[in-house]
């Protein structure tokens, strides 16, 4: 499973469009926080980062692959559950956790400032590597 995570790659596109849509889905499902009680194995902020990352990272490399609706959906499940182990959460614990900062508004904007940062940070560095590996091609071909 690991080589088919090694062997997709991931599109600026995509999780631009993720991003958007995750913009236009919490700003329709918030409400007033009304004295709102944690959930009992509510997920740390920083680790809520982690995994959105991870999960924006792999509906954009799914997306990417171009995969039929049916075969992407499969694929998503297989590879979701990796995630959930990767960071050592239960499914039920991020999406109470992802509910509560939904009503929580500020911590929400919070958590998702910080995602945006790590995945511009990401973007940047995978800009670099690309015209690192741009370079050397470019200048062997100036030589010939």
């Amino acid at each position: 499973m690991g080589k088919i995570i090694n062997f997709i790659k991931l599109e600026k596109r995509g999780w631009n469009l993720f991003l958007s849509a995750l913009i236009i889905f919490s700003v329709w499902s918030c409400t007033p926080s009304k004295d709102v009680e944690p959930p009992e194995n509510l997920l740390p902020k920083e680790k809520m980062v982690l995994v959105l990352k991870d999960i924006v990272n792999l509906e954009s490399k799914i997306k990417v692959m171009k995969f039929p609706k049916d075969t992407a959906s499969q694929v998503y499940e297989v590879l979701e559950e990796e995630i959930w182990k990767s960071h050592n959460i239960k499914e039920e614990d991020f999406k109470t956790s992802h509910q509560y900062y939904l009503v929580e508004m500020e911590e929400y904007e919070g958590i998702f400032k910080s995602l945006v940062d790590s995945l511009g940070l990401q973007q940047s560095k995978m800009e670099a590597e690309r015209s690192k590996k741009a370079k050397p091609q470019n200048m062997s071909k100036k030589k010939n």
